[in-house]
């Protein structure tokens, strides 16, 4: 396959993706013409968490694998779609498909990041201070572009990608760590996935029923963290086998990317430490809220969502508290207050940010 102008432009620079990483499509400028150098520098480091992450994974158990190997390397495709979503093809070899739309969206957010740090960074940080929490404009002002940019693309077929903000110097560290480490998230998803095709089917099906139970004690005794009406509809809709079926892939995945955000941060290895576990709860948190957002757009702009094939947000973030709770042996209460305090303030935050954001559109359309 001839090289698009995105790798020529790399390739000149002698730049080149691992082999196992392929790049599909081109990217161009709204009139047509190749992006810059610089323009293509950055999208570069966009897709370079991802190259890493799926060059050369460890396998902690060969034996669990159909052909035992220490480390795998997927086939990953990176595609210039701006469609802020991934995906795992399940056949013979299975395939990863990232689509930079998924990535720029991380990448567009820097003031958010920038202000979940300094709030949760505040000494003494208290429930009370989360609750009287209004959003500043400029964190508002990077959603609406966000949106915007994702109704741009989303108009062109999601042809074109937009990366909507960009970080100032001295939010380039942080932001950095907070894309890199959400790009880790959204591979780790797919990966999970893509080990339906390497696993023994007996090794698959046992991590796939131990989920599906998993999901069910949910269904009968969550009470924290999502409404009882809200609950009831839920339980009739996973009385469809298929659907409890989506949902456990889906909440599984979920559980898989954390593990691998978390095993990728400590290089290799796993961590109990409080403060490598915080930045991984802050990660996955901030995940499920940025789904909610995408949720609200599709909800704006008349595209799909369908709870059938996934978990909507708020059920993925209730599902994920409940089986780590179980993991550590610890009620979701307590776990909720000792281990995900962190995630708990970024959801809060974000909630703030999101409700803010929609009360604002509202307000526009009734102008």
């Amino acid at each position: 396959m001839p090289r698009s102008s995105f790798e020529e432009m790399l390739a000149e620079r002698l730049i080149f993706f691992p082999k196992n990483v392929s790049i599909h499509g081109d990217v161009r400028q709204m009139d047509g013409t190749p992006v810059d150098p610089e323009m293509a520098m950055y999208l570069m480091h966009l897709m370079r968490p991802v190259a890493q992450a799926t060059e050369r994974i460890v396998v902690p158990d060969p034996s669990t694998m159909t052909n035992p190997q220490r480390h795998v390397s997927p086939k990953t495709i990176l595609t210039f779609s701006g469609m802020p979503n991934a995906e795992t093809r399940i056949d013979v070899e299975g395939t990863l498909t990232i689509h930079l739309g998924m990535l720029a969206a991380f990448a567009s957010l820097p003031a958010t990041f920038e202000l979940l740090h300094s709030v949760i960074d505040t000494p003494d940080l208290q429930w009370s201070h989360l609750q009287t929490f209004k959003p500043p404009e400029n964190v508002l002002a990077e959603v609406d572009r966000l949106m915007a940019a994702w109704d741009a693309s989303a108009k062109s077929g999601w042809q074109h990608v937009r990366v909507s903000s960009f970080p100032t110097d001295s939010q380039f560290g942080l932001y950095r760590k907070m894309s890199d480490g959400m790009a880790h998230l959204v591979t780790g998803h797919e990966l999970t996935h893509w080990f339906e095709t390497v696993y023994r089917p007996s090794e698959w099906e046992r991590r796939i029923a131990e989920t599906k139970s998993d999901v069910q004690r949910w269904l009968g005794e969550e009470t924290l963290l999502m409404r009882p009406q809200v609950m009831s509809r839920l339980r009739g809709l996973l009385q469809d086998p298929e659907v409890l079926d989506n949902w456990t892939h889906e909440v599984h995945a979920d559980c898989g990317a954390f593990d691998f955000l978390h095993a990728s941060s400590t290089h290799g290895g796993w961590s109990q430490s409080a403060k490598k576990l915080q930045r991984s709860f802050i990660l996955i948190a901030l995940l499920f809220s940025l789904l909610t957002l995408l949720e609200i757009f599709n909800q704006m702009t008349g595209g799909e969502v369908s709870v059938k094939t996934h978990p909507p947000a708020s059920a993925r973030r209730a599902l994920f508290v409940h089986i780590q709770a179980r993991r550590c042996g610890m009620s979701e209460q307590e776990f909720l207050l000792k281990q995900f305090g962190a995630g708990v303030a970024v959801g809060a935050l974000m909630d703030a940010i999101i409700g803010t954001y929609v009360n604002l559109v509202e307000s526009r359309m009734r102008r």
